[in-house]
């Protein structure tokens, strides 16, 4: 098992903004976690190559509004020792209600 994974969104999911909803509860949950007996001083998730959010302790979660496009989520962890270790690229797809 890699030692840091991003466990939500899926790879190639798809979400659709609803007009029938307030935008501000159209949202998805962003979480890394760690895998076998990794363990991370800091852990950053990274939307489309831009840090979102930065935790010292799991869980490494945020629940992110929807915005239309093809978006990439990843995550960066830090080792005690100073080394930095990326997890693999979730891409995933949001449409508005035209689409």
């Amino acid at each position: 098992m890699p030692p840091l994974i991003v466990v939500s969104p899926f790879q190639m999911d798809r979400y659709r903004i609803s007009d029938a909803l307030p935008p501000q509860d159209q949202r998805i949950l962003l979480q890394a976690q760690t895998g076998g007996q990794a363990s991370f001083v800091r852990v950053t998730l990274y939307l489309d190559d831009e840090p979102l959010a930065t935790f010292d302790q799991p869980p490494y979660q945020l629940w992110w509004p929807l915005q239309s496009g093809v978006h990439r989520v990843h995550a960066v962890g830090e080792t005690s020792d100073g080394q930095t270790i990326s997890s693999e690229p979730i891409l995933f797809n949001v449409v508005d209600s035209t689409s």
